[in-house]
């Protein structure tokens, strides 16, 4: 007897507050302040400097208005100015 390998469509799920209960569980909370009080050290200690801040400031969100209007920006049409039509 043969074996086939086929999708049966079949798919394990987890429940959404199950998965929310594992990553607020005491043990990964204390990995991830660790984790982000390492990366606050040497951010702080870095002598490298950043052109943009690690961190949005608080409510410093990118909104889907924003979006839009950088897109709007982006998508202008622009004249050709004169040399470039010389070219």
């Amino acid at each position: 007897m043969g074996y086939v390998e086929e999708n049966t469509g079949m798919a394990g799920v987890v429940p959404a507050w199950k998965i929310a209960d594992i990553l607020n569980s005491e043990k990964l909370v204390a990995m991830r302040r660790s984790q982000d009080e390492m990366l606050a050290k040497q951010e702080r200690e870095s002598t490298i400097g950043l052109d943009y801040p690690s961190r949005p400031k608080e409510g410093s969100t990118f909104s889907k208005d924003d979006f839009q209007n950088a897109l709007k920006k982006a998508s202008k049409r622009i004249q050709p100015s004169q040399s470039d039509k010389e070219k």
